[in-house]
C-alpha cells in the first residue's frame, strides 16, 4: 500500500517538462511501435476464445455513437501484435499499482484476497424459489432412496459469503439478494432432510467463524484439500460407517497454485497450498479407465480397486461433482470402494445420469452453492429427468 501511495504521488499535480516528455514518449510508444511492428509481418497473438472485433463501418449516422469508437477501439487492441504482453502489463499495473481488477468478473478484497462477482449474487435468480429447489430435491432423493439405494448430497458455500469480513464494504450489499434465499434453503435441508443431507455448508461457516485458516483459496473461488477433506470425512461416515477415516494415513505436500481469479485478471501469480493424499495399507488400483458417458466429454472415471490389507467396501459408488470435488472429495472416498464411478456434472446429460445412478448402490452429488438454481433447472426439479430416472431405477 505504502508503494502504490509513492508511486501515485510521484506525478500528482506534477506538470514539468520531463513528465510531459515522458507522457508523450510513452503514448507515441503504445501508438506506434506495435503498427511499426505489424508493418514488418508481425501477427497479433490470440490469447482469447473469441472472434476478433469487426472494424465499424464508417457511417455517417454513427459519428456521434460512443458504440462506433469503443468498436474501434476494440478492433484496434485485437490487432495489435504483442498483445498478450500489453494485456498482461495492463493487469499488473491495474492489481498491483492501483488495486484495482482488470477483469470486472473478479472484485478485489482485503489483504490479497479475490473474489468471484457471480459468488456474491448467489441464488438471486427470482424464477427458481426455494419451494421448487427444495422439492425437486426431495423427490429425486425419495426416488433414488425408494429403490434401496444409498443417497447423500451436499452443497459447497460458496467463497465470498464466508469471508465478507474479507470483502470492502462497497461490495458487502452484492450479497444480500441471495444470502435470504441461501438461509431459507439451508435451514429446510437441515430440517427435513437431514437423512440424505450433508450439512457441511454449516461445518465449514462455523470453522471459519471460529477463525481456522487454510480452508480456501485467497485467489481462487473453491476451497483448498483441507476444505474438501471436511466434507469427505462427513460424507464417508454416512455412507461406510464402518470404514474410520481416522485410521488412515494423510500424506501433504507444498505445491504452488495460480488461482482461478489471477487468471481471470491475466495475471500468473501463485499461492502456496498444501495437497493432501490418502494412504490405506494393502489397497490397489487395478483399473483405472475414462468412459464416454456423453459424446465430446470422457470426463467419467472409472476405478476398481483390491485389498490386501485395509478393508474396502464391496458397494458401487457413484461421485457426481462440480468443480470442487476435485478438492481431496473424490481422492479420498475412492479409496474405501471396489469399484467407483466419478463424473463432474457436465458429463452426463439428464437420461444417462439416470442410468448411471440406476447402475449404482451409493449415489454421492456435490455442488457448489452458486450452481443450485442452474442444476435445479437441468435436473433436481426437470420432469424429464424425474422421468428418466424413475424407468431406469424399474429396469434394475
Amino acid at each position: 500500500m505504502k508503494m502504490k501511495k509513492r508511486f501515485v504521488s510521484m506525478f500528482k499535480g506534477r506538470k514539468t517538462k520531463a513528465y510531459s516528455f515522458f507522457l508523450s514518449f510513452a503514448f507515441a510508444c503504445f501508438v506506434f511501435l506495435p503498427l511499426a511492428v505489424l508493418l514488418i509481418g508481425k501477427k497479433p497473438d490470440q490469447i482469447e476464445n473469441r472472434r476478433v472485433t469487426e472494424w465499424p463501418r464508417p457511417e455517417a449516422n454513427r459519428l456521434l455513437d460512443p458504440g462506433f469508437y469503443e468498436q474501434a477501439a476494440s478492433a484496434m487492441r485485437d490487432r495489435l501484435p504483442y498483445r498478450r504482453k500489453w494485456v498482461r502489463l495492463n493487469a499488473f499495473v491495474a492489481y498491483r499499482l492501483f488495486g484495482d481488477s482488470p477483469n470486472k468478473d473478479v472484485l478485489i478484497g482485503k489483504d490479497g484476497w479475490l473474489f468471484l462477482r457471480d459468488d456474491y449474487k448467489a441464488l438471486c435468480r427470482t424464477d427458481v424459489t426455494v419451494p421448487v429447489i427444495y422439492k425437486g430435491l426431495s423427490e429425486m432423493a425419495s426416488l433414488i432412496r425408494s429403490s434401496g439405494r444409498t443417497f447423500v448430497f451436499a452443497i459447497a458455500p460458496n467463497k465470498a459469503g464466508l469471508y465478507l469480513d474479507s470483502s470492502y464494504p462497497a461490495d458487502v450489499p452484492l450479497a444480500s439478494c441471495g444470502k435470504a434465499k441461501a438461509d431459507d434453503l439451508r435451514q429446510r435441508l437441515k430440517k427435513d432432510a437431514a437423512s440424505w443431507y450433508v450439512d457441511v455448508w454449516s461445518e465449514i461457516e462455523r470453522r471459519v467463524g471460529s477463525g481456522e485458516k487454510d480452508l480456501y483459496y485467497k485467489t481462487d473461488d473453491h476451497w483448498t484439500d483441507a476444505g474438501g477433506r471436511i466434507l469427505a470425512s462427513m460424507i464417508l461416515k454416512r455412507i461406510a460407517p464402518n470404514l474410520r477415516f481416522e485410521n488412515d494415513k494423510i500424506v501433504s505436500s507444498g505445491e504452488k497454485v495460480r488461482g482461478s481469479s489471477m487468471r481471470l485478471m491475466g495475471l500468473k501469480e501463485s499461492e502456496a497450498h498444501t495437497q493432501l493424499a490418502i494412504e490405506r495399507p494393502g489397497v490397489t488400483r487395478v483399473v483405472s479407465e475414462m468412459l464416454d458417458a456423453k459424446p465430446g466429454f470422457p470426463q467419467v472415471e472409472h476405478y476398481v480397486h483390491a485389498t490386501t490389507k485395509a478393508p474396502l467396501s464391496n458397494k458401487r459408488l457413484l461421485i457426481i461433482h462440480d468443480s470442487f470435488g476435485y478438492f481431496f472429495l473424490d481422492e479420498m472416498l475412492i479409496w474405501y470402494f471396489k469399484d467407483v464411478k466419478v463424473a463432474n456434472w457436465s458429463s452426463y446429460t439428464p437420461e444417462i445420469l439416470a442410468e448411471a445412478i440406476a447402475a449404482a448402490d451409493i449415489i454421492v452429488m456435490e455442488t457448489t452453492e452458486r450452481d443450485v438454481p442452474f442444476r435445479t433447472d437441468s435436473y433436481y426439479a426437470n420432469p424429464d429427468f424425474h422421468k428418466a430416472l424413475k424407468a431406469a431405477l424399474r429396469e434394475r
